[in-house]
This record gives C-alpha cells, structure tokens and sequence, in this order.
C-alpha cells in the first residue's frame, strides 16, 4: 500500500525526475492522481501510457476521443469489466509466460549445436533412431545413436549444405556405412528458415507491448481506449505473425502433420558404400523450440479475446465537452480526463450539449403531469 499512495514523491525515493521519462517503465517510479489502494498503480497511471502523444490534447483528440475509438472501447462484455483485474492480470501472466517461451524459441537462431539440439525447430529420428538431426533456424545438426554430434552445419555458411554428405552406421544395414544427406525437404527447410526468423523476431518484439499493454489495464484509471484497441492490434499481429512462422516452417521441414506431435514417417533413399542404392526410414517431427513456440500462439490467443471482451469505462465512451474559447479546457489535463473513469458519477456532470453531439439525445423518464384545472384552484372543498 505504501507503493501506492497518490502523495509519492520521486525524490523522496531517491530517483531523479528523468527517469520518469523513461519509455515503458519510467512511469513505474512516478507521482500518479490513480486512487488505485494495491501496487498495481505502479503499472496503470497515467505516466505509463505511450508518451508523450497521449499528453497533448490535440494527439489525444485523435488517438483516444474521436468516434471510431470511443465505440471500439464499448465492445465488450460488463462482467469482464467488472472483473479487468483478474481477467487482466492473467492476460499479463499469459503474456510474459509467451514471451519468454519465445525467446526460448529464438535461441534456435544460435549457431551453436548445443541450442540447436536443445531448442531446434525440428527433429528426426532415420533408420530407427541410428541417426537424428535437429533442425535450428540458422543451423541443422546430426547426432548419433550414441549421442556424439556427428556434423553441423549453418545454412547461410554453406549454401550447398543439402549437398553435403554424412555417413553413419545404419541399424538396416550391418555395419555398413550409408552416405547421403538424410534431410527431408532440404532445400525449402533451408529457405524458408530465414522467414521464420523475422517472425518470431516481430513476434517477440510485440510480446513486450502486449505485457505493458496487459499492465495498463489493469484498473479503471489507467484504462483508455487507445489502449484498448492497441492491445487487440499487437495481439492478434503478434498470433499471425506466430502461426505463420509455425505453418511455412511445418509444411517446408517435412512435418506434414497438422495437429501434435506433427509427426510424418517416411522413406529415403541412400546411397550404400559399394554404390548400390537402398532406403531407410525416417520420422519427422518437431523440436522443442517448435512446441515452446506453439504454447505461446494460443496464450497470445487469450490475450487478444481478453482485450477484446473488457471494455473501458463508460466515461471513455462520451464525447469531450466543449468549452468555450479562452476558457478551462476539463480534458487538457490527462490525469483528470483519467480519473472520471474512476467514478461513475463523473459521467452524470457531463453536459447535454456534449452528448448531443455524438448524437446521442438524453431520455428523461420523469412522468408528466396534467396541469390543474383553473375552477379546481381555491374552492372550499380543497383538503
């Protein structure tokens, strides 16, 4: 609770009053209006919006006020605004938790064999298991049955890499060595994983904006309806981006398979050292990478629908109050635009001439009364 009083000075915490200014997490530190009692108004204030746009009122005149945002902001169900913080917070949860199963995925773009082996898009088991290769973004490793690291090879290094040759002791063929590049797809696994990189790259770079964005929203105060419609956008561009990676990547590398655990079994044809030819098996299927990078389309799947279903504020939903030139502009501020979120009341000061102009006309439900009669008024029979 002490993290969360209105009175908080930066100084007094030993900060400099630049480091408020600092993108993403400056506005943790600062000084807040957010009647918010938890510690959650260290995330949701209004020094942790995008700044500065958001600070002026011409920017937000476009970016939060005008019609197409004030009934995007709408949409939605009022229990989940009833319940933002729940629903918010494991949206957060969700979102950090995909995010570092991302970067997990990422590490496939080492050139190491370790995290090609580890974390690597793809895996194969050929001839039972006598041979495995593991396919990173940058790098396709083999190993052998006994767990030493046969060959490795960088796709960008070597641009014949689908030409190279490994050999191994086949358990088909007795103690007979067989040659040949036993990579389903080579080619299109090659070309296609240099596409995967800029999207998980894209994807990972949204995550941090969906996490900030799930922060923001968290309370009533720090909820705006940019906010809103920029937590629908980055999440639902960060699922496609994802999911593209994961299907040019599935279709390309020989996993036909469109459900887990994307397994494809099939044949080869090898190449045996007294140059006769003869086939061996192989079983495609996905790496750990590829399964750390599934589980985190379908969080990001969550994320999008819970922006979607909670609303902001109905005071969000009004037009801005006009104001007279030269005169107290109530929305010049964002602090106190942000707190008539906060109180239901705030919305009933709002004037009629600034709700008829979004075309929405006051009802009055007051019953009319029928005016008295002249010859009833005064007579001796009155009560």
């Amino acid at each position: 609770k002490n993290l969360s009083t209105s009175a908080l000075n930066i100084a007094d915490m030993g900060w400099p009053a630049w480091v408020t200014k600092i993108p993403i997490c400056g506005g943790y530190v600062a000084e807040t209006k957010n009647p918010e009692e938890t510690c959650l108004v260290r995330f949701s204030n209004e020094e942790t919006v995008p700044q500065p746009c958001l600070r002026k009122r011409c920017c937000r005149s476009f970016f939060e006020h005008n019609a197409v945002m004030r009934n995007f902001g709408r949409v939605g169900f009022p229990v989940c605004e009833r319940n933002r913080k729940p629903i918010m917070l494991l949206a957060f949860f969700f979102s950090f938790l995909g995010w570092f199963f991302t970067i997990a995925a990422m590490c496939a773009y080492t050139a190491e064999n370790d995290a090609t082996i580890n974390v690597g898009w793809g895996h194969a088991d050929v001839d039972g298991g006598s041979l495995e290769y593991f396919v990173g973004l940058t790098r396709v490793v083999f190993r052998s049955k006994n767990g030493k690291v046969m060959a490795g090879f960088n796709w960008d290094e070597f641009s014949g890499v689908c030409g190279e040759t490994v050999s191994w002791i086949s358990d088909k063929y007795k103690g007979v060595k067989v040659t040949g590049m036993p990579l389903v797809s080579c080619e299109d696994c090659r070309d296609v994983s240099n596409e995967c990189i800029r999207l998980a790259v894209m994807s990972c770079i949204t995550q941090v904006f969906q996490i900030t964005t799930d922060l923001q929203r968290t309370t009533r105060y720090g909820d705006l309806n940019c906010q809103k419609m920029f937590g629908c956008f980055t999440s639902f561009w960060g699922l496609y981006s994802t999911w593209t990676a994961l299907v040019v990547f599935r279709t390309d590398c020989g996993m036909r398979s469109h459900l887990p655990p994307w397994h494809k079994t099939t044949e080869m044809a090898v190449t045996l050292a007294d140059g006769s030819a003869g086939f061996v098996p192989v079983d495609v299927g996905a790496g750990w990478g590829y399964v750390l990078i599934f589980i985190a389309v379908w969080l990001k799947l969550y994320d999008a629908l819970a922006h979607l279903c909670v609303p902001t504020p109905p005071a969000n939903h009004l037009p801005p109050p006009h104001h007279e030139a030269g005169g107290p502009d109530p929305y010049e501020v964002l602090a106190d635009y942000m707190l008539l979120s906060t109180d239901q009341a705030a919305s009933a000061t709002r004037t009629k001439e600034s709700q008829v102009a979004d075309g929405v006309e006051l009802q009055t439900h007051q019953p009319k009364l029928a005016p008295l009669e002249p010859s009833s008024v005064g007579t001796a029979t009155d009560p």
